[in-house]
């Protein structure tokens, strides 16, 4: 599954800066930092993939808290 987003289709001028989906909706996607994203968004899985246009703190900070929870459930069965 793809963790991070970002608009597909920007107005010149307009961020290029990677997000983490919270809610995905019929008209589009709202992040962990708020930011509604409407259109077509381009998905990427690999941080690495990521890094050269700059990923937002805020979805950062909350997508290593995901995955370290799914690490500690995981060890936990």
């Amino acid at each position: 599954m793809s963790d991070w987003i970002r608009q597909l289709m920007r107005p010149s001028g307009a961020s290029s800066q990677w997000h983490v989906a919270r809610d995905k909706g019929f008209t589009g996607v709202t992040t962990f930092c708020g930011e509604q994203i409407r259109g077509p968004v381009e998905t990427a899985s690999s941080d690495e993939q990521t890094e050269k246009d700059g990923h937002c703190a805020t979805c950062g900070a909350k997508l290593a808290e995901k995955r370290a929870a799914t690490r500690v459930g995981a060890t936990a069965r």
